[in-house]
């Protein structure tokens, strides 16, 4: 079994920047320490759960966000 390294997940998130630590971790250690083999392993879906985590919280805050915008144009528009 390889040492999987910061430096080696830090290789991995600089390619897919949306990846968790845990992610590129599970990747590293399924593809036997291959920072190339991790990043295509992720790319190709192989875990499914890839990146939902970051999804959920990034349409949440967009959603927050989105609302916000609105409320604020409403009032734009009434002046």
């Amino acid at each position: 079994m390889t040492q999987i390294t910061v430096e080696m997940v830090d290789q991995v998130l600089e390619r897919l920047p949306y990846a968790t630590y845990k992610e590129a971790r599970e990747a590293l250690l399924k593809r036997d320490g291959s920072v190339l083999e991790a990043i295509i392993y992720i790319e190709e879906g192989g875990n499914q759960n890839f990146g939902k985590a970051k999804s959920y919280r990034f349409e949440e805050k967009v959603g927050k966000d989105t609302e916000k915008i609105k409320s604020q144009l409403i009032e734009l528009l009434k002046k």
